[in-house]
Order: structure tokens, then C-alpha cells, then sequence
């Protein structure tokens, strides 16, 4: 028989029953779709990490205070507050690598201007943050080292607060309160959009720190330091660096832990990306659990059709069929029916793909990789699960299935 013949008989086999055929192919059907979709949905994922931080800045060196032990247990990142502002220009002296660091203290707060009132989070920086965070001023100018000093009580606003309190108002020059507080705005950030994590990076006010330190917190310690390498290439050496002056400073002996934290943006992005792809995997796995109960699913119903057209196969047999053509009829049946599922599902994942943007939000990227190995494992599936109904038909008693009932 050769492959047309096989393809015609395995269609026309297929199609006297096609409601039986068509909750067959289901199981091929969602697994397919849910390899093809996902595996979209996953590298959307990826692309938009990877975006997200080179948009924050690769050349990023963050250190963040580290965790106390409590009763034998980690007290958790952050709990400790040994990080002062003595430590930013330590860092930019001694630390060759390093071209501009920026100390950070937050708040939340509410903000209020004219009759309108906004939770949002205000970032304490030094001038050098949008250098480093690869931000850019809209409009206006941002506050100088002379009000830092001072303690100036000035502001720039990302998007998001400009559209809750001002909407069309030019903000520049307007006064906003921050815990009551009047802050003069002088600049607007350029829209960032969402973090990696989902946050709205324009939905901040950036103060001098030292005015949200002294009038908001109330604090003599900081968030965070935030600094920029010279070129990525540095990253590491930055990293070392600022870590062999931290621990100088902070008295930390050879052995003890560390009471602060220093992570490369590269470090942060691979993180992340492990996350995803540990996820889409899980995920994927699942949906190969599904192909494979799905061809179970296959191999029953070839059993079941071999019973049936037992008699057939007799009268085939004695028209001067052969084994290996019973065998190839029905191997190509099964090999039909799930190809003919990964198909129908390989065209649901790509719809889900196009679909999920607009739905929720989420990014996809679709990719040939995923539909053609899930096509060639969906055919797979059918010739190992079809198989053995196919052997059990080519093996039959000529005789003894012309007899059966």
C-alpha cells in the first residue's frame, strides 16, 4: 500500500464515525493547544522580562540592607537598617568600577492637590537616580545637589500621578501636599510603564532624600543605594567592590554574614527568567501528561475498532491483503487521527496566543519550535499507541475473523 492509498482508507475509516473520532482527538487536541499556547505565553513572558530590565539599565548594581538572625531564624531581607548615606560617597571613591550612586529612602503617602488625592510611593534620591535608572524628564528639570543639601521641598511626578491629580493642568510650578507637607513640582517623567514585577513605575513622586528623610520618614537610614557600573562589563568587579567597602565600613569579620545585600541588574533578570522558565516547564509537562492520556485514549478506540471490523480484515486478508498491510491500514488510522488532533490543536494555540494580548494583557510570542514539536509528538503519540491495535489486526486468522460475528 503506499502512503496515499493509506491516507485515503485511514480518512474514510475515520470518517463513519465521526463523533467517536472527534471526542478521540479531543485529549490530542487540548494537550497540543496547551503546549503551543503556553510555550507562547511563557517566551512572552521572557521577552517582556528581558525588556523590562534592559529598560531599568544593565550597568544597575543595587544594595539593599541584609536580614538579622532572631532566635536562631532569619528575621527576613530588609530588616536590618545599617545602610547611611556615609556609605554612598565611600562607595564612589573607593570603588573604581563604580560611575554614579544614588542613596534611596521611600515612603508611601498620600498626596493631595486642590480637591484630589492619590496613594502613591515617594522615592528620596539624589539627582543621579534618572542617570542610572535610564530615566528621562518630560518636561521641567530636576531638582540639583544645592536642594538636596538644603532639604528642598521639590518634586518631579511620574504619568500616572500627573493623570490622577492634574489631568490637563500644567503641574510645573503648581504646589501638591505630601502628608501635609507643600512640595513644589519642577519636572515629569517620561512614561516608563510596568517593572518586570508588574509595577507601574510612573505612579511615583521623586523628592531630594534628605527632605523626604528629615520631613516624611523621619529616618537616618536609607532604603537602598543604587549605583551604575561604567560599562557592563564592570558589573562584577562594581559588585565586588562596593561589597569589600561595605563590609569594611559596616566591621563585618572574615566568615560572619553580611548585613546588607548587592545584586547586579543580570542577576535580578536571571532570577526571574529561572522562575518563568521553571514555570512554562511545569506547565508544559502538564500539558505532555495530556497528550499522553489522550493517546491511551487512542489505543482503546483502535482496540475497539479492530473488534469491530474483524470480519472486514477476514475478507481483506482473503482478497490477497497481507499482515503488513492490515498493519500499515491501521497504524496509519491512528497516525491520521492524532496528527489530524495535533493540527486542529496547534490552530487553538495560536489563537490563544493572539487572543490573550488583547483579552488580559498578557504578552505571547509565538514561535515554530513548539507547533512543530508538538505536531511531530502528537504523530508520535499515535504510531507507539496505535501500535498495538495495528500488530493484533495484522495477526488475526484469516479464517477465524471471516467466522466472527
Amino acid at each position: 500500500m503506499n502512503p496515499a492509498t493509506i491516507l485515503r482508507t485511514a480518512l474514510w475509516s475515520l470518517g463513519r464515525n465521526k463523533v467517536r473520532t472527534g471526542l478521540t482527538m479531543l485529549g490530542i487536541i487540548i494537550g497540543v493547544a496547551s503546549v503551543v499556547g503556553m510555550v507562547s505565553l511563557g517566551q512572552g513572558a521572557l521577552a517582556a522580562v528581558e525588556e523590562r530590565i534592559a529598560a531599568m539599565g544593565l550597568n544597575v548594581v543595587t544594595v539593599t540592607p541584609g536580614s538579622k538572625r532572631q532566635g536562631g531564624h532569619h528575621a527576613g531581607a530588609g530588616s536590618v537598617t545599617t545602610l547611611i548615606f556615609e556609605d554612598v560617597p565611600a562607595i564612589l571613591r573607593e570603588c573604581p568600577s563604580v560611575l554614579v550612586a544614588s542613596p534611596i529612602v521611600r515612603s508611601g503617602a498620600q498626596i493631595v492637590f486642590q480637591n484630589k488625592n492619590h496613594s502613591t510611593t515617594v522615592q528620596g534620591a539624589a539627582p543621579e537616580f534618572l542617570t542610572i535608572q535610564d530615566r528621562k524628564l518630560r518636561d521641567g528639570a530636576i531638582f540639583d545637589q544645592d536642594q538636596v543639601r538644603s532639604g528642598a521641598k521639590v518634586c518631579v511626578i511620574g504619568e500616572t500621578v500627573l493623570k490622577e491629580l492634574f489631568g490637563s493642568v500644567n503641574p510645573i510650578g503648581e504646589v501638591l501636599r505630601i502628608k501635609k507637607i507643600p512640595f513644589l513640582v519642577v519636572g515629569i517623567l517620561e512614561s516608563k510603564g510596568q517593572s518586570s514585577t508588574g509595577q507601574d513605575q510612573d505612579d511615583l513622586v521623586v523628592a531630594p532624600w534628605t527632605t523626604v528623610q528629615r520631613k516624611l520618614t523621619g529616618t537616618t537610614y536609607l532604603n537602598s543605594i543604587v549605583t551604575s557600573a561604567r560599562n557592563e562589563s564592570l558589573l562584577d568587579s562594581a559588585r565586588d567592590e562596593i561589597k569589600t567597602v561595605l563590609r569594611r565600613r559596616h566591621r563585618i569579620r572574615p566568615g560572619d554574614e553580611e548585613d546588607f545585600a548587592v545584586q547586579t541588574q543580570t542577576e535580578v533578570a536571571a532570577a526571574r527568567q529561572e522562575t518563568t522558565r521553571f514555570m512554562m516547564t511545569l506547565v508544559v509537562v502538564v500539558a505532555l501528561v495530556a497528550l499522553l492520556v489522550g493517546g491511551i485514549g487512542v489505543m482503546n478506540i483502535m482496540l475497539v475498532t479492530v473488534l469491530e471490523r474483524t470480519r472486514e480484515i477476514g475478507i481483506r486478508m482473503a482478497l490477497g491483503a497481507r499482515p503488513t498491510h492490515v498493519l500499515l491500514q491501521f497504524l496509519g488510522e491512528a497516525t491520521v487521527l492524532t496528527s489530524l488532533g495535533g493540527t486542529i490543536g496547534i490552530a487553538l494555540g495560536m489563537g490563544f496566543s493572539f487572543v490573550i494580548p488583547h483579552l488580559v494583557g498578557w504578552p505571547t510570542k509565538l514561535t515554530a519550535a513548539p507547533m512543530i514539536g508538538s505536531f511531530l509528538f502528537s504523530a508520535g503519540v499515535g504510531i507507539f499507541f496505535g501500535l498495538y491495535p495495528a500488530l493484533r489486526a495484522s495477526r488475526l486468522d484469516p479464517i477465524e475473523a471471516l467466522r466472527y460475528e
